[in-house]
């Protein structure tokens, strides 16, 4: 059974109070194409890139989940780069908008497998879905596997559903295979980096910055399954950020490393040797405060599935 039933089961935990269906739309523009309010829509989406707009080999694609209580944009966005041996690349990342600090508007997670980075690998948008589940669905070609992303949201629910699967090519095999996931919990706060008072929660430990706001890191239990991330300045409560955002994992079928710096955060999700697929839920609490968002997440229960 696939590993994705982790994260649909967790989604179960939203009170289902009425019907209502979730609607994908995509939004495409190409190197040198009219950017329109038909082809991307500026009051939700951040504003393409300039040198993407002049660059041939640029793409931006982006698809907007819609429910009766949330509104997610996952932005995919790439370009022929070239590198330090003055050889061409491909250079894609996926963001979450519109950017209001947390899961990063201009790569909020990447990956490597066999020590291959999703970085260099074009990703092709194959599937969108509206319904009970609107779902999106990217693909990459890599040297050893073929990757697949699916991104989905259910109807009435406030969480994105993240699963990556891994399918080895004949006489390859999965050896190594980590998800980094990147995020500014609740405002960036750039022109005042002395007032972040960053932390990152589980159900067992708070990680704060290091000396001089430096990253501190640690590996989390088989029982922690998710982490908060927030900032206790930037608080809702005191009028002041965005709210923080969180992310539960399947400790059946990853390792897991926190790192909380003065500026970003990370999750570190290593894949179990032998497993080729897993799930992240994803939690975006806009408009939360902090308190509010550590009763949700310590409420929850998580049951791994085979």
């Amino acid at each position: 059974m696939r590993s994705q039933c982790f994260a649909l089961a967790l989604t179960l935990l939203t009170a289902l109070t009425g019907y209502a269906a979730v609607t994908v739309k995509t939004y495409h523009v190409a190197g040198g194409e009219e950017v329109t309010s038909e082809t991307w829509p500026p009051q939700l989406l951040q504003r393409i890139r300039k040198t993407d707009r002049k660059n041939p080999t640029s793409v931006n694609t982006a698809v907007v989940f819609t429910n009766r209580r949330k509104t997610i944009a996952i932005k995919y966005s790439g370009r022929e780069t070239t590198n330090k041996k003055g050889e061409k690349q491909w250079t894609g990342q996926f963001g979450w908008v519109p950017p209001n600090a947390n899961w990063y508007h201009d790569g909020f997670f990447r990956f490597t497998l066999n020590k291959s980075a999703s970085l260099h690998h074009r990703f092709q948008l194959v599937e969108t879905r509206s319904g009970d589940t609107g779902l999106a669905r990217w693909v990459a070609d890599m040297p050893d596997a073929t990757a697949t992303l699916e991104f989905s949201l259910r109807a009435n629910d406030d969480k994105l559903l993240f699963h990556i699967r891994f399918e080895p090519k004949e006489q390859k095999a999965v050896s190594s295979a980590v998800v980094t996931l990147q995020c500014y919990p609740s405002d960036f706060a750039v022109q005042k980096p002395e007032t972040r008072s960053r932390a990152a929660l589980t159900s067992k430990r708070r990680l704060t910055p290091g000396p001089k706001g430096g990253s501190s890191r640690a590996e989390v239990s088989e029982e922690e399954s998710w982490a908060l991330f927030l900032d206790e300045y930037y608080d809702v409560a005191e009028g002041r950020g965005a709210g923080p955002c969180a992310v539960a994992w399947d400790v059946s079928r990853c390792d897991v490393t926190l790192r909380c710096g003065g500026y970003v955060c990370y999750a570190l999700a290593g894949l179990k040797s032998g497993v080729t697929e897993t799930s992240f839920v994803l939690w975006d609490f806009s408009g939360v405060t902090n308190a509010d968002a550590i009763t949700v997440m310590k409420a929850l229960e998580v049951t791994p599935k085979p």
